[in-house]
């Protein structure tokens, strides 16, 4: 089954997955309960959805125009200087190091 499908057959059910402040992946259950198969390929597929829910996240950038750094409330908590994350000069850097390779 590819992880984009499996990922959504496990939404569907009410389940909820997600990327912690640390990058991990948070599964939350749904009541109803889940497949012992599916629980398996989740397992199975832990790094593909882990790409894939980074690709869900905003990340911070230089705005365009002003060069101002924008730093989305709902980035990676690796980046909330108000959640205990990187300065905004350390994440300033760390894009412009991003943008450099």
């Amino acid at each position: 089954m590819k992880t984009e499908t499996l990922l959504q057959e496990f939404r569907g059910l009410g389940g909820e997955i997600r990327l912690m402040k640390t990058d991990r992946v948070q599964v939350k259950y749904p009541a109803s309960g889940v497949l012992p198969e599916l629980v398996s390929q989740l397992r199975d597929h832990k790094e593909e959805i882990r790409a894939l829910l980074m690709k869900e996240v905003p990340v911070p950038y230089l705005h365009r125009v002003t060069g101002d750094l924008v730093i989305p409330f709902e980035c990676l908590g690796r980046f909330r200087w108000w959640d205990g994350g990187m300065t905004s000069s350390d994440t300033r850097e760390w894009i412009e190091r991003y943008l450099n390779n």
